[in-house]
C-alpha cells in the first residue's frame, strides 16, 4: 500500500511538473505574440484536469489579442469565479466588456441587497467560512468570560460583544453558503458566437425577438433538448441554442 501511494505520488508531481513546463512554454508564446499556440497550449492544459485564475486569465488575454471578445470575456469570468475581486482581472474583464455590442441595463436593487452582494464577492466560500468559524470561537471565548466573570461590567459588556460577534459569524456562514452556491454555479454563461437570434420558444420557427451578440452574460433557467431558456440581467427573456453559448 505504501508503493502504491508513493507510486501515484510519484505520478502526480510527474503530471504537475509537466503541466508547469507546459504554462511555461504557453507563457513564452503568448510574449512572442504567437497567441493562436499560446491558446492551444493553455487550452491543453486545461483539457488535461487543472485550472487556475492564472490559466484562464493567460487564456482571456490571448483570446482578447486575437479580438475573440466572446471567449475572452468568459474566461476573465472564469479567472474570477475562482480569485474573486482581483483587480487585474476586473481591470481586464471591464476593458473586454467595452468591445461588446449589446449594453444590457441591470434591474434596480435595494442598496442593502446590492452592497450585500458586493461583499460576498469579494471573498471565496473558503475564506469566509474560515473568518465565520474564527469569529465563532472568539464568541464561545466571550461567553466563558461572561459567564466566569465577577464584575457586572465585564459581563455586560462581553455579553454584547459575543452578542455581535455571534450574529456576525452567523451572517458571514450564509456569505459563505451564497458564495459556495456562486463558485458552483453552472447557469451562469456567456454568448461566444458572434450574433445570436434570441427565440420565443425552443424552435428554430418561432418568433425572432432580439439579437445578441458574443460575449453577452445571461443566466439560464430551463433546458429543453438542445435549447436554453434564459434571463438577461435587465429582465428580458428568451431562448437560444446551447451550442451558442458557453458555461462560465
Amino acid at each position: 500500500m505504501k508503493y502504491l501511494f508513493l507510486f501515484i505520488l510519484s505520478l502526480y508531481l510527474v503530471s504537475a511538473s509537466e503541466a508547469d513546463i507546459e504554462f511555461s512554454n504557453a507563457n513564452n508564446l503568448y510574449k512572442s505574440g504567437n497567441f493562436a499556440e499560446a491558446i492551444d497550449s493553455y487550452i491543453k492544459i486545461k483539457d488535461n484536469g487543472y485550472q487556475s485564475p492564472e490559466l484562464y486569465y493567460n487564456l482571456a488575454n490571448s483570446y482578447y489579442k486575437l479580438d475573440e471578445i466572446g471567449l475572452s470575456i468568459l474566461y476573465y469570468e472564469k479567472a474570477l469565479k475562482i480569485h474573486p475581486n482581483d483587480e487585474d482581472i476586473l481591470f481586464n474583464l471591464n476593458i473586454a466588456k467595452l468591445k461588446t455590442v449589446d449594453k444590457i441595463d441591470n434591474l434596480p436593487e435595494i442598496f442593502i441587497v446590492k452592497y450585500w452582494k458586493q461583499l460576498v464577492n469579494t471573498a471565496t466560500s473558503n475564506t469566509w467560512s474560515y473568518i465565520s468559524i474564527t469569529i465563532f470561537f472568539i464568541f464561545i471565548i466571550s461567553i466563558a468570560i461572561f459567564i466566569f466573570s465577577n464584575s457586572s461590567f465585564y459581563k455586560k459588556l462581553f455579553f454584547a460583544a459575543g452578542l455581535v460577534l455571534l450574529i456576525t459569524s452567523v451572517l458571514l456562514s450564509v456569505a459563505s453558503f451564497q458564495k459556495l452556491q456562486i463558485e458552483r454555479d453552472e447557469n451562469s454563461a456567456i454568448i461566444v458566437s458572434p450574433s445570436v437570434y434570441v427565440k420565443s420558444a425552443p424552435s428554430e420557427s418561432s418568433t425572432d425577438l432580439l439579437i445578441l451578440h458574443e460575449g453577452t452574460k445571461i443566466n439560464i433557467t430551463t433546458k429543453d433538448g438542445e435549447w436554453r431558456k434564459f434571463s438577461l440581467s435587465d429582465g428580458t427573456e428568451g431562448w437560444v441554442k446551447a451550442s451558442y453559448i458557453a458555461i462560465i
